[in-house]
C-alpha cells in the first residue's frame, strides 16, 4: 500500500472494526494501569527498596511508566474518536503529522526513561555487590538529583536527536508512528541501542545476584557487609521479574515487523494496522508492571513494613550473634583466669 495516500490509508483503518476493537482493548488496559500504579505506590510505597538511591532511581521508573502511559492512552483515545466518528468529507480520518509525531515520540521517550532507569539500578547493585560497605554509607543528594538528571537527558536527547532531524512538521498521518521515510535508518538505530541496553541490564542484574550469593564476607565490617549483601540479594530478586516483563514487552514490539511478512496473507493497511496494534506490548508494561509488584510484596504485613524493617531484624540479629560470641570468649577467658589464679594460690608461684 505504499502508493496509497495517507488520507486513503487513514480511512481505511477507519472502518476495520478489528483494529477499534483491539485499540479500545488497549485503552482500557492503559486506564487499569495508571490505576494499578497510583494504588501501587499508596499502599506499598518505595520503602521496601531499602535503600535511598534505588528508592530515587525506581520512583524515576514509575515517573517514567506514567508518562509513557498517559501519551500511549492519549495516542489510543484520539484513535477511537477518530475512527468511530462519522464524517464525509475527504481527508477526514488523518491527522496532523506533528500532532502524531509528538505524542508518539513522547511516549516512546518514556518507554526509554523506564530503561535508563532500570539501566542506573543495575549499576548501582553491581556496585553494591562488589563495594557493600563503601555502598552503606552512601547517601547523597547530588547522586540521586544527578542520576535522576542523567536518565532524563539521555532519554530525551536519545529518542529525540534520533527522530526528530528532518521530519517534515506540516504533513498529515494516518497513525501515530515516530518512524517516517526520512529517519528509518536512525529509527533502526534506536530499536537497536533499545534491545541492546535490555540486554544488558538484565545480564548485569543476573551477574549482582550471583556475586551477591558467592560473595564471602571478611571479617571486617562484618555486620555491615553481611546487611548489604542481604539486601542486595531480595531486591534484585524483587526487580527481576519486572525487568524481564520489560524485556519481553519490548523486545516483541521492536521485532513484531520482523515476522510481519511470514504471518500475514496481503500487506494492506488494515493487517498493517492491526498487526502493529497486536505485537505492540510496551503499553502493556504498566499493567503488568504493578501487578506482578503485588504478587511479589504479597506477603509484606498490613502496615506496609518495609524491606528495610526485614533488613534492619536481620542486622540486629547478626549483632546478637556477635554479642553472644564475645560473651562466650569472655566467659571462657574468665575461667582460664580463675584456674590460674588457683593454681598459683595453691602452688605459691605465678603462672
Amino acid at each position: 500500500f505504499g502508493r496509497m495516500s495517507q488520507c486513503e490509508i487513514a480511512e481505511e483503518l477507519a472502518h476495520s472494526g478489528t483494529l477499534k476493537s483491539i485499540i479500545g482493548v488497549k485503552t482500557v488496559l492503559c486506564i487499569v494501569g495508571l490505576i494499578a500504579i497510583t494504588l501501587l505506590l499508596r499502599k506499598k510505597g518505595l520503602t521496601w527498596l531499602a535503600h535511598p538511591h534505588t528508592q530515587c532511581m525506581f520512583g524515576v521508573h514509575l515517573f517514567s511508566t506514567y508518562m509513557a502511559t498517559i501519551f500511549y492512552l492519549c495516542c489510543f483515545v484520539t484513535d477511537l474518536i477518530r475512527f468511530t466518528r462519522r464524517n464525509d468529507e475527504e481527508c477526514a480520518y488523518a491527522i496532523p503529522f506533528w500532532f502524531a509525531f509528538t505524542t508518539r515520540l513522547f511516549a516512546v521517550t518514556g518507554t526509554f526513561g523506564q530503561l535508563f532507569s532500570m539501566a542506573a539500578i543495575a549499576a548501582e547493585r553491581l556496585y553494591a555487590s562488589f563495594r557493600p560497605v563503601s555502598y552503606e554509607r552512601l547517601n547523597s543528594t547530588k547522586i540521586k538529583g544527578g542520576g535522576t538528571a542523567i536518565v532524563l537527558i539521555l532519554s530525551f536527547g536519545l529518542v529525540f536527536g534520533l527522530c526528530a532531524p528532518g521530519v517534515k512538521w506540516n504533513d498529515i498521518a494516518a497513525s501515530f508512528t515516530i518512524r517516517t521515510v526520512d529517519n528509518q535508518t536512525r529509527f533502526q538505530m534506536l530499536v537497536n541501542v533499545e534491545v541492546l541496553l535490555e540486554l544488558l541490564v538484565l545480564f548485569t542484574f543476573h551477574i549482582s545476584l550471583y556475586v551477591n550469593f558467592r560473595k564471602k564476607i571478611s571479617t571486617a565490617n562484618y555486620v555491615a557487609a553481611r546487611y548489604q549483601i542481604s539486601s542486595n540479594k531480595k531486591i534484585i530478586v524483587l526487580l527481576l521479574p519486572i525487568f524481564w516483563t520489560h524485556f519481553v514487552c519490548i523486545f516483541v514490539t521492536s521485532f513484531g515487523l520482523v515476522i510481519y511478512p511470514f504471518v500475514t496473507p496481503a500487506d494492506t493497511p488494515v493487517n498493517h494496522g492491526v498487526f502493529l496494534e497486536m505485537v505492540a506490548l510496551a503499553p502493556l508494561y504498566a499493567v503488568t508492571m504493578p501487578l506482578i509488584m503485588f504478587f511479589r510484596l504479597r506477603d509484606k504485613q498490613a502496615d506496609d513494613r518495609s524491606h528495610l524493617d526485614h533488613g534492619a531484624a536481620d542486622h540486629f540479629r547478626t549483632l546478637e550473634t556477635l554479642f553472644e560470641r564475645k560473651e562466650e570468649e569472655t566467659g571462657l577467658a574468665r575461667y582460664v583466669q580463675e584456674g590460674k589464679r588457683g593454681l598459683e594460690v595453691m602452688c605459691c608461684c605465678k603462672v
